[in-house]
């Protein structure tokens, strides 16, 4: 059969994929971020920012447009392409949020203590596994719900849901 994917944050279809016909749920609440290149969290006066820094994927923290107090590198890259995508929230002295290639069956979840910027944990979540392709899409969307941050796949292999425990990265 095929199943249709649909947007995980606006519930619009954005293809089809062909394995055997499973239910998958449309989206997730309206308060779920979508992950995307670069993200940014107003948090008092600071930005809380998440994206490509030059070669780098970081999570950094400033007044806006001001330098950075700090900032943590997630991935670094030398190849001009860099496609990784973040989702991200602050949640009381946490930064967190999800890395996922929009290409690939991986999402990762991610914590960095918000006052010096240090990792806390880094855990790659079960979701469906490695899954062999050619061709492949990945949409991850996410959302702080008490003391999980609440993680939504939807892959061309089909769709899973998660949470990861704030306090300690376990799933």
């Amino acid at each position: 059969g095929a199943t249709a994917l649909v947007d995980v944050v606006t519930g619009s279809r954005i293809g089809l994929a062909l394995t055997p016909a499973t239910s998958i749920v449309a989206h997730m609440q309206a308060s779920a971020t979508a992950a995307d290149g670069a993200r940014a969290v107003a948090h008092g006066g600071d930005e809380v920012w998440a994206g490509w820094d030059g070669d780098e994927l970081r999570v950094r923290i400033g007044a806006p447009g001001a330098a950075p107090r700090w900032h943590t590198t997630l991935v670094h890259s030398g190849s001009p392409f860099r496609s990784e995508l973040v989702t991200l929230h602050v949640v009381g002295d946490l930064v967190v949020g999800t890395l996922h290639h929009p290409s690939a069956s991986w999402t990762q979840a991610f914590a960095v203590g918000l006052a010096a910027g240090a990792l806390r944990w880094r855990h790659t979540v079960t979701g469906l596994g490695p899954i062999a392709h050619s061709a492949y899409l990945n949409r991850v969307a996410s959302r702080i719900e008490g003391p999980d941050l609440v993680i939504q796949g939807v892959e061309t292999g089909g769709a899973y849901l998660c949470t990861v425990e704030l306090a300690t990265g376990r799933e």
